[in-house]
C-alpha cells in the first residue's frame, strides 16, 4: 500500500516534538551552580541531577518497543508529550525533590520522543521525503537544544523566579495539540507487517556489539559535555552567561559536524576511518578540557571545536 502524502500538520508535529527531545536538558548544564547554590545542593547531588536524565534512559529504553506495539507510535507519543510538559513543571518548583522527580518524568518522556519519533516518520511519510524531513526534525532538535543552552542562564537573571523559571520556558513546546498532525499516521503504526520470515536478533554479532558500544560512547560523550561543560568553564573564571552561549556553539559546531559528515561519507561503504578520525577529535577535545591553563577572557576555545564532533554520531 502507497504511503500517504505527509501534511503540513504532520511536519508541524514532528518539528515542535523534536523541539523538546533535548531541549529541556542542554540548559541545565548553564543552570548547574545557580541551582546549586539556590536549593542548597552539594556538587555530588548536583553531579546525580546530571546523571539523572541518562540512568532514566537505560532504565526506560527497554519498555519502548512493548508499550508503542499496544498503544501505537503516535498516540504514545502525544501521551509522552504530555507527561513531558508535566515533568518539566514539577522539575521547576521550589522543591529538591520535584526537581529530581520531574527530571525523571521529563527524562522517561523523552525516551520515548527518540525512539517513537523516527519510527513515526519512517511510516507517515512518503519515501521520497523521508530523508528531507528526517533532516527537518534534526536540525529543529539541534538547534533548539543549543538555544537552550544559550538563554538558559541570562533568562535566569532577567525573569522572575530564577532558575526555576529558566528550568520551565520550554514548556511552551510541549502543547499536545500537535497531536492532529499524527493523526494520519496512527494507522499506520497499527498496521502489522506482511508475513515472512522473522529477523534474528544480532545478539551474537561483533559488528553490532561494536556498533551499540560505538554509538553509546558517542551519545556518553554528547551528554558529558552537555552536563559539565558551563561547569568547568565557570570554574576556569567564565561567567554562567558567556559558559552557556560556549555551549550553544558547540551545539552549533556540531549540528554543522551533523550536516557535512553525509555528504563526505557519500559513496564510501567503510565508515571505519570516519569513526576513528571523530573518536579521535573527541579525544583530544576532551584532553585539552582537562590540561588548558586558566583563561577568563577565551576559556579553552580548541577543546569547544575539538569535543564537537562527539554529537556528529549522536
Amino acid at each position: 500500500m502507497a504511503r500517504p502524502a505527509a501534511s503540513v500538520g504532520l511536519v508541524i508535529a514532528i518539528c515542535l516534538m523534536a523541539a523538546n527531545l533535548r531541549t529541556p536538558l542542554t540548559g541545565v548544564g548553564a543552570l548547574l551552580p545557580e541551582i546549586e547554590h539556590g536549593s542548597g545542593l552539594t556538587s555530588s547531588w548536583g553531579g546525580l541531577l546530571s546523571t539523572l536524565p541518562l540512568l532514566t534512559f537505560a532504565a526506560t529504553s527497554p519498555l519502548v518497543a512493548r508499550t508503542s506495539h499496544r498503544w501505537g507510535n503516535a498516540r504514545l507519543l502525544v501521551v509522552a508529550l504530555g507527561v513531558l510538559a508535566v515533568g518539566t513543571v514539577v522539575r521547576s518548583l521550589p522543591s529538591v525533590v520535584c526537581l529530581f522527580a520531574g527530571t525523571v518524568l521529563l527524562s522517561a518522556a523523552i525516551v520515548f520522543g527518540n525512539v517513537l519519533l523516527p519510527a513515526l516518520i519512517r511510516r507517515g511519510v512518503p519515501a521520497h521525503r523521508i530523508q528531507s524531513v528526517s533532516a527537518l526534525y534534526v536540525t529543529v532538535m539541534g538547534l533548539m537544544a543549543a538555544v537552550s543552552s544559550g538563554v538558559s542562564a541570562p533568562l535566569a537573571q532577567s525573569v522572575p523566579g530564577s532558575w526555576h523559571t529558566a528550568l520551565a520556558w520550554g514548556v511552551a513546546f510541549t502543547s499536545p495539540r500537535s497531536s492532529p498532525g499524527c493523526r494520519g499516521c496512527e494507522v499506520t503504526s497499527h498496521r502489522r507487517p506482511a508475513a515472512g520470515p522473522t529477523a534474528r536478533c544480532p545478539g551474537p554479532s561483533r559488528l553490532a556489539w561494536q556498533g551499540t558500544l560505538f554509538m553509546g560512547l558517542r551519545s556518553l560523550a554528547f551528554y558529558t559535555a552537555v552536563a559539565w561543560l558551563p561547569s568547568i568553564l565557570a570554574d576556569r573564571g567564565t561567567s554562567s552567561t558567556a559558559a552557556g552561549w560556549m555551549l550553544f556553539y558547540y551545539q552549533v559546531v556540531s549540528l554543522a559536524a551533523s550536516s557535512l559528515l553525509p555528504l563526505l561519507t557519500r559513496g564510501r561503504h567503510d565508515q571505519r576511518w570516519t569513526a576513528a578520525g571523530a573518536s579521535i577529535l573527541t579525544a583530544g577535545g576532551f584532553t585539552l578540557l582537562v590540561t588548558a591553563p586558566r583563561c577568563p577572557s577565551w576559556p579553552a576555545p580548541c577543546s569547544d571545536w575539538a569535543v564537537a564532533p562527539a554529537s556528529s554520531s549522536r
